[in-house]
């Protein structure tokens, strides 16, 4: 008996103080739609194409009932300067490039946390301080004006209309908040299982055992 209630209450204290670092919208259990709004899609263990299995993407709604968006947890060894060893600025880039998905693979988008300026074109907007680049001419900007403000990526991920859907009915995906800290986090190697696990403790659907509140009340 002492050994469950140690572990009960130690799961507790990890759920409280895990709800403590998050944004309240994820403290609260408030799902985003992704039908409407930009959100973060972490894979489950049914998702077992080689692509996307353990992944964790960022998208949002797109015109005629598509979806577009980024993978967030793939870096690669190439730097930006490797991919374009004619081009200086490129040298200044820091952070080697990620991998973003197999759509448009010959291209690169830049990810960023401020509007890279007025009239520009080719630009997604994720929420109010984050967007997705595309334009070469933009992106050739930040990389000139502010290198390490971004992060880059070949190629990103597109869904047909109704795609997304099917494959949250299938249960593909969990569906996160959008979180400027998932999206810039400087390690992601280990991206995919804490969000993978402490999503399963948030998003459960499950109340938490009276017995365990009141342990963790204590």
């Amino acid at each position: 008996m002492k050994t469950f209630f140690y572990h009960a209450r130690s799961w507790a204290l990890a759920c409280a103080v895990f709800a403590a670092f998050l944004p309240a919208s994820w403290a609260s259990g408030d799902r985003p739609n992704p039908a409407t709004d930009s959100v973060i899609l972490v894979a489950t263990e049914a998702l077992v194409d080689p692509v996307y299995a353990q992944s964790v993407l960022i998208a949002r709604p797109a015109a005629n009932g598509m979806h577009v968006g980024i993978i967030l947890n793939k870096q690669t060894p190439i730097t930006l300067a490797t991919l374009f060893p004619a081009h200086e600025p490129s040298k200044g880039v820091k952070d080697n490039v990620f991998f973003g998905g197999p759509m448009t693979s010959n291209a690169i988008a830049a990810v960023i946390q401020k509007y890279p300026g007025e009239g520009q074109k080719g630009v997604i907007e994720f929420t109010k301080d984050l967007y997705m680049v595309l334009s070469s001419d933009a992106i050739d900007a930040i990389i000139e004006s502010a290198p390490n403000d971004a992060r880059y990526y070949v190629g990103n991920v597109i869904w047909r209309p109704g795609e997304l859907a099917m494959e949250l009915d299938k249960g593909m995906w969990t569906v996160l908040p959008v979180s400027n800290e998932i999206v810039f986090r400087k390690n992601t190697s280990g991206l995919w299982k804490s969000l993978n696990e402490d999503s399963k403790l948030l998003y459960t659907g499950m109340p938490v055992p009276a017995t365990v509140l009141a342990l963790l009340l204590r």
